[in-house]
């Protein structure tokens, strides 16, 4: 399949015009500092139905050649994660994240990569890690050192080409939280190429309080599907749930979000099996600890809701989680 661009850089957002700007700006100033890119670059934003948009911040993005795609309605944070697979019309696609800091010279890094690995289908750029090629799912599995270093945006270049007709299949896994993780084990399906690259594109984002990230929320839901996913092995499913397990948060952390989530209107039911999951993941010595964290689960909302401003009174910061996009 030929496409219009070599690469497509997609950016999903909801209600951060600022933060977008900033990263919108980035990318455009190593466009132009790069030679004879000729339009071989996509710059794409999924907004996912921000409320009382800011149509004089999308016009003026517009007017700098970046495709705005706005979603008649919130279809939750994973969902529109994989409407840029969906609109993207390059060759590969890179998705950042809206706050996340892109490295001055990301770009320029990528497109090298790109120009001299024509047959890699998957790019992990880890500046902990070593130079190293792999080929099929279970080396790639088996070569993984963190598993939030391959679901925080940022970090992967996907072939396009590896997932034109599978869309649905990260539809399907859209509870994962992390459809760009199924995205990578797709690329790497039937002995497909992947490249380790000791360089990092992006600078994490830092969060208050706590520091919930996002990687600690999606390895909840990545429980659920490491044995469902038809593409992995036994073997490497074993080994892919002590790299879950091993980005799990302190258990106080994993209790204090879970909460928020409860607090916030998340569901009882989604949130507890996710939870009785985990316990049953755990090893032995900590199951106990889950246990008691349980009772202040299943709490009211509005007595989690007082408990949080008691806490936040008490401690001078708040318990919080940040959604990226």
């Amino acid at each position: 399949m030929r496409h219009k661009y070599l690469l497509t850089v997609a950016i999903p957002t909801f209600s951060r015009f600022n933060k977008l700007t900033v990263r919108i700006n980035s990318i455009i100033s190593q466009i132009n500092n790069l030679n004879d890119l000729n339009g071989k670059i996509q710059l794409l934003v999924i907004d996912n139905a921000t409320p009382n948009i800011n149509k004089k911040v999308i016009q003026n993005l517009r007017s700098k050649g970046v495709n705005y795609v706005i979603n008649s309605f919130n279809i939750g944070a994973s969902a529109n994660v994989i409407k840029c697979f969906e609109h993207a019309l390059g060759n590969y696609l890179w998705i950042v994240s809206d706050d996340d800091g892109i490295h001055l010279n990301a770009l320029k890094l990528i497109l090298s990569d790109l120009k001299k690995n024509p047959d890699v289908n998957l790019f992990i750029y880890d500046d902990n890690s070593i130079n190293l090629y792999g080929a099929g799912t279970d080396s790639y599995i088996a070569s993984i050192k963190s598993f939030s270093t391959q679901i925080s945006l940022g970090n992967c270049i996907y072939k396009i080409d590896c997932l034109n007709d599978k869309i649905n299949i990260l539809y399907h896994y859209v509870s994962s939280m992390c459809p760009q993780f199924i995205a990578g084990l797709i690329c790497v399906n039937s002995n497909g190429i992947f490249c380790y690259r000791s360089k990092s594109l992006v600078t994490r984002y830092k969060l208050e309080g706590e520091e919930i990230q996002w990687p600690y929320l999606s390895a909840y839901q990545m429980f659920n599907i490491v044995t469902a996913f038809p593409l992995i092995s036994i073997s490497s499913a074993i080994k892919l749930r002590r790299l879950i397990w091993a980005s799990l948060p302190k258990i106080r952390v994993m209790i204090a979000s879970i909460c928020y989530l409860r607090e916030q209107g998340g569901d009882l039911k989604n949130l507890l099996n996710i939870y009785l999951y985990i316990l049953q993941q755990a090893p032995f010595y900590k199951k106990l600890l889950i246990i008691l964290g349980l009772p202040i689960i299943i709490l009211p909302k509005r007595i989690l809701f007082y408990m949080f401003i008691a806490i936040n009174k008490f401690r001078s910061r708040k318990i919080k989680v940040s959604m990226p996009y």
